[in-house]
């Protein structure tokens, strides 16, 4: 439906969640490396850009600061970044902080951070695939894997009405589901704990004394969440 459009830009959005504490990493998941020359949230945006997305990201405030500073000002050109003081409010706060700065409300990518690995394929069957009034997400031998794609419907629930739920699992009930079959394992594979980043074969081999030693050691290099 979108996927081969010349003005897929102003129709369809995509939020990025990255506005949790990382506490099982120990590290903000969203400057991870995904290899030598990418963070996770780079990997990430740059796979929405090459189908003429913009994302949007919505990223603890706590990681745009001091340390992060400089991760985060490569990210501004490329994307547009909104700060969550209340990470302790969950991921349905955080997409509904996304969903407010919409500029187009046909269809949103919901894309979490922990899922740095994405192919322009399984974007592009979604897209063709696009239930309107609901959620279109992608399969793989009978396991629903990331990203979703949701339609206004859906959009207009959680931005109106994110109060009334408790998560986002209780949103999806309300409404249609298409599942696209895809073939790709990538849609099923999250990345939360030290084990399973350092599994990943495209980390970068420099981890192993700098990030990785954080990762491990104990060093806590998170500071507390400031509240706005």
């Amino acid at each position: 439906m979108f996927a081969d459009s010349s003005i897929i830009k102003n129709r369809i959005s995509t939020i990025i969640l990255a506005g949790g504490h990382s506490s099982r990493m120990n590290y903000p998941k969203a400057w991870l490396m995904y290899n030598n020359k990418e963070t996770f949230l780079e990997s990430i945006i740059n796979i929405y850009i090459k189908v003429g997305i913009k994302p949007i990201v919505v990223l603890n405030e706590v990681f745009t600061n001091n340390q992060w500073k400089p991760f985060l000002e490569r990210m501004l050109e490329k994307a547009i970044v909104i700060k969550n003081y209340h990470p302790e409010k969950g991921r349905l706060y955080s997409l509904a902080l996304g969903l407010s700065e919409l500029k187009t409300e046909e269809a949103t990518f919901i894309h979490n951070i922990d899922q740095p690995f994405i192919e322009l394929e399984v974007l592009n069957e979604l897209l063709n695939s696009f239930e309107p009034n609901g959620i279109t997400l992608p399969s793989i031998n009978g396991k629903n894997g990331h990203p979703v794609l949701i339609g206004k419907p859906v959009i207009d629930e959680i931005k109106n009405h994110y109060s009334e739920h408790q998560t986002l699992r209780d949103v999806w009930k309300i409404f249609p589901k298409r599942k696209v079959e895809v073939n790709s394992e990538n849609v099923l594979t999250n990345i939360n704990t030290i084990e399973e980043y350092e599994s990943l074969p495209q980390r970068p081999e420099y981890s192993g004394r700098g990030l990785m030693a954080n990762l491990t050691r104990g060093h806590d290099p998170l500071p507390k969440t400031k509240l706005k």
